[in-house]
């Protein structure tokens, strides 16, 4: 079993901000899986679109596996963060 969970960002004038982290449905196999992650990517065209695809194991609580993701997508956002910082004070010398 595979959960798919995604994040949708919002980019303005080189600020990066976590619009927020979403559940995209549940698949039971890695190809069901990637084709739901690809059709969250493709349901908006407003937003920046990051899905993860989570291994679900035997008796996996989904609460669990949906809060590990946004941890993952948090630290994530956060190294994105610092990379745009970076870029941009690069970017002024």
């Amino acid at each position: 079993m595979h959960a798919v969970v995604y994040a949708r960002l919002n980019i303005s004038k080189g600020d990066l901000d976590i619009h927020g982290i979403y559940f995209g449905g549940i698949a039971a196999t890695q190809s069901e899986a990637d084709a739901l992650a690809r059709a969250c990517v493709n349901s908006t065209k407003s937003h920046m679109i990051i899905p993860k695809v989570m291994d679900m194991e035997d008796g996996a609580n989904l609460i669990d596996v949906l809060y590990d993701a946004a941890d993952k997508f948090e630290t994530m956002f956060k190294y994105m963060q610092e990379a745009s910082e970076t870029i941009a004070l690069g970017k002024k010398k």
